[in-house]
């Protein structure tokens, strides 16, 4: 079945998630619009540019979501009075100073940016190590390594600052 939505560019929905994904589903999940073909079961199959994977759980913040929170797209369709009050807020705070909104919807980006950057430059030292051997000592590698933690630094240190912006922003935002 998994097989045929992938090779077909169907929908696979898969139901009740909880505990922990299958190490197939999380690598679909994963898959960036670069990777062509995935390995299954039954040996590599061609991923159709169409395919698409919605894993669907009754839990509110499942754990399981945790770990592909920076590749995913989560939709949470529970509706709490935390939620309305939120959305609420936002549409006052649009209309009242709509540059406020604008930023702190441009500062969730950005943080959302940061998150999936650091991933990848976290994947990309896993491959490069994997890579390398039994050579851990190549001078490419040491340098390449320098050149993500350089990276991944600067990515914290923005992160940082874009949630000590939000803060003040939200700050801004509860005096309405």
């Amino acid at each position: 079945m998994i097989e045929h939505a992938v090779q077909h560019g169907e929908t696979l929905v898969v139901e009740r998630i909880a505990g922990s994904i299958d190490p197939v589903l999380r690598m679909l999940a994963k898959r960036d619009s670069s990777v062509t073909e995935v390995r299954l079961r039954n040996g590599k199959i061609r991923v159709h540019k169409d395919f698409k994977l919605v894993l669907h759980s009754k839990q509110r913040n499942p754990a399981v979501l945790a770990q592909l929170e920076a590749d995913v797209c989560v939709v949470n369709f529970a509706v709490t009075e935390e939620g309305l009050e939120e959305q609420l807020l936002a549409l006052v705070v649009n209309k009242e100073k709509p540059g406020l909104e604008a930023r702190k919807q441009d500062i969730l980006f950005c943080m959302n940016q940061y998150k999936i950057s650091i991933t990848e430059l976290e994947d990309g030292v896993i491959e490069k190590i994997s890579q390398s051997g039994d050579s851990l000592i190549d001078s490419s590698l040491v340098s390449s390594l320098e050149e993500m933690k350089a990276k991944v630094t600067d990515l914290n240190e923005k992160s940082v600052l874009a949630a000590e912006t939000d803060a003040k922003l939200n700050e801004t935002r509860d005096a309405y």
